[in-house]
């Protein structure tokens, strides 16, 4: 059993990066809400610690894992324009790059 067969997102085969973006998705809103709060920003320091860490070895996760299916991909994807590539150097170019690659791939994904 190689360690991808043991990885607790990769339910019934599923490619693990699926579930791995819904919880990267769950995670962010999470510390939107957080950061909303009154006076979240006064201490950045204390701004959701655990949320933070969870996010950190989340996204550690999604960046090293290979796509086993269309949906993974564009999960990647998905996760490399939102946080991944540095906002100065992203643009409409960029964007409209992503997009293409993602409405590709779910064609290809059926």
């Amino acid at each position: 059993m190689n360690t991808t067969d043991r990885d607790p997102f990769a339910i019934g085969g599923a490619d693990p990066l699926i579930a791995l973006g819904e919880e990267w998705l769950r995670i962010d809103a999470l510390i939107g809400e957080i950061i909303d709060r009154p006076g979240a920003l006064d201490q950045p320091g204390d701004l959701a610690p655990a949320e933070l860490e969870m996010q950190t070895a989340t996204e550690a996760r999604i960046a090293a894992l290979t796509p086993r299916s269309v949906a993974g991909a564009i999960v990647q994807l998905r996760f490399l324009r939102e946080r991944m590539l540095p906002a100065e150097e992203w643009g409409d170019r960029d964007e409209r790059m992503v997009d293409a690659m993602i409405a590709g791939l779910e064609q290809l994904g059926g």
